[in-house]
């Protein structure tokens, strides 16, 4: 693949999410991507055949970024705390940058009309998210540096639906409703 068609795969890539945050999955076309990017829908076609292939590459990069955060030996070396915001930093940037939700939100609110291929990589990423957090959870439990009811797990699903809805809740209301939501986990998640 030449540098030019690498370029045109990444740009397709990223407005493809774009576009997926803002309006879900079944609320844009190659043609929403073709006409954004100027290009022919057969030059979207060509990397990605099905509509669904492209909402692989989506989450499988999405997948890629997290697991590269989660190991990159900065993230690990933070104290408990700060790691927590780190992770919040996560989905705020949903917030500040592409004033939109998550991507497994945005995944999750289409998931029954999604292929069954779209469906086991969203349960992928939902996996990964759950099951790092459980871990840290477990791990700053252990350390002294949380305290929470119930099992890290709980906790877990707890955090991740939080940091989802408030972000759906921001787009009726105001970017308060997040801060408020974070400001909350900080709390419940004190030793």
């Amino acid at each position: 693949m030449s540098r030019t068609q690498g370029d045109t795969k990444s740009k397709i890539i990223d407005l493809g999410e774009k576009l997926l945050l803002g309006k879900g999955f079944n609320g844009f076309s190659y043609a929403d991507i073709a006409i954004s990017l100027g290009i022919k829908n057969a030059a979207i076609h060509y990397h990605f055949p099905c509509k669904s292939d492209l909402g692989l590459a989506i989450i499988q990069r999405a997948r890629e970024r997290f697991k590269k955060w989660g190991a990159n030996k900065e993230t690990e070396q933070l104290p408990d705390r700060e790691r927590l915001d780190s992770f919040f930093q996560i989905y705020r940037h949903y917030l500040t940058k592409r004033e939109s939700v998550c991507l497994s939100g945005a995944l999750e609110t289409d998931f029954t009309t999604l292929p069954k291929p779209m469906q086991e990589e969203t349960r992928g990423l939902v996996y990964d998210l759950l099951t790092w957090m459980e871990i840290f959870l477990d791990q700053g439990r252990k350390r002294g540096t949380f305290s929470f009811p119930g099992t890290p797990r709980d906790q877990a699903i707890i955090v991740l639906a939080v940091m989802q809805g408030g972000l759906q809740m921001t787009r009726v209301t105001d970017q308060s409703v997040f801060d408020l939501a974070v400001s909350q986990i900080r709390r419940l998640l004190k030793p």
